[in-house]
């Protein structure tokens, strides 16, 4: 009996510090690149780095050699599909994915969407894209918690450091990282 109470109570306590820790900031609903187009977004990136709340990096929490390939499937209404695929801890580690269905993007705004993974839904807005460079920034709240995710994309599995700063450094002053997050460089090397 005494081990079933020791358990509930590390259990409340890791739920305390996870609420308590999490953000309370509201997603903010930046405007996609005014270039945005979805035939220069869909194909296959390489993420490069990230700034990400805990809830946010669940998925990739153990990820090296990130990708993304993103399947525009309706060209009338930009649905598509983002498939998100990266390595467990180590280059040769096996393969992980979760699969994001991308909907609702607003004609009159292409470059955001919604994005359901398994049953969650996030905001989902490529607030930058050139033709070898995406960022993209997600959203969502739940049971009053708010996650964000600012993704630093190449279609090579590198790019140059001043290029990638000035990257963050424009969500940065978009005010997308309210909790001031450090940049986590994502392990490509050697993938």
């Amino acid at each position: 009996m005494m081990w079933h109470q020791t358990l509930a109570i590390i259990v409340l306590c890791n739920i305390s510090n996870i609420l308590v820790n999490s953000s309370s900031y509201p997603c903010l609903y930046p405007q996609p690149d005014k270039d945005f187009s979805n035939s220069a977004y869909e194909g296959k990136w390489f993420e490069i780095g990230k700034i990400q709340t805990a809830g946010g990096a669940f998925f990739e929490r153990n990820c090296v050699c990130t990708e993304l390939n993103i399947d525009i499937t309706n060209d009338t209404t930009g649905d598509g599909i983002a498939d998100n695929d990266c390595r467990y801890k180590e280059v040769t580690g096996p393969w992980t994915n979760v699969t994001g269905r991308l909907y609702g993007e607003g004609l009159n705004q292409p470059g955001r969407w919604l994005e359901e993974i398994n049953g969650n839904t996030v905001n989902y807005t490529v607030i930058a894209i050139g033709k070898d460079f995406a960022v993209e920034y997600d959203c969502g709240v739940s049971a009053g918690v708010t996650n964000y995710c600012v993704h630093v994309m190449s279609k090579s599995r590198t790019m140059d450091e001043g290029q990638f700063d000035e990257l963050i450094q424009m969500a940065e002053d978009m005010g997308l990282n309210p909790e001031s997050i450090p940049v986590k460089k994502t392990l490509q090397e050697g993938c």
